[in-house]
């Protein structure tokens, strides 16, 4: 897959999702449009477009990644998308940001046991994401 990358201010903005294991903590953010709709009218005609943006953190460990949300979803403007992403990459420390990654195709690290079939993801309690270690 061919990333995209462009540097802002010591963070790299990197589009798509990575290819190689993540070495570091990093940021996943996910933007989408939806439409408002007026809440009275009957033929339901769109009022205005939203953006949205929610924002996870990745933080790689000896089993696997560890994924929180760091915003679950929230509307943003347009023009302050880029000042936000900054903003939570200063307040979380990172210096990579994957915009738009696949979180469930995050590449895995390779199992150091061979009775290990593969690293799985497993829920957490508070919508935290673990991937970890699955044993047969």
């Amino acid at each position: 897959m061919d990333l995209r990358t462009i540097n802002v201010e010591g963070v790299s903005l990197i589009s798509g999702t990575p290819d190689a294991p993540l070495e570091e903590s990093a940021l996943v953010v996910k933007l989408w449009r939806t439409m408002k709709y007026a809440k009275k009218s009957p033929w339901k005609t769109p009022k205005r477009s939203q953006s949205m943006a929610s924002i996870y953190v990745i933080k790689p460990n000896v089993a696997g990644y560890i994924i929180k949300p760091l915003v679950p979803a929230a509307e943003v403007l347009p023009e302050t998308v880029l000042a936000c992403v900054l903003a939570a990459a200063e307040f979380t420390g990172v210096s990579r940001v994957y915009v738009n990654a696949d979180l469930e195709r995050l590449p895995t690290t390779p199992c150091l046991d061979d009775e290990i079939p593969a690293c799985t993801p497993r829920k957490l309690e508070n919508d935290h994401v673990r991937l970890s270690l699955s044993h047969p």
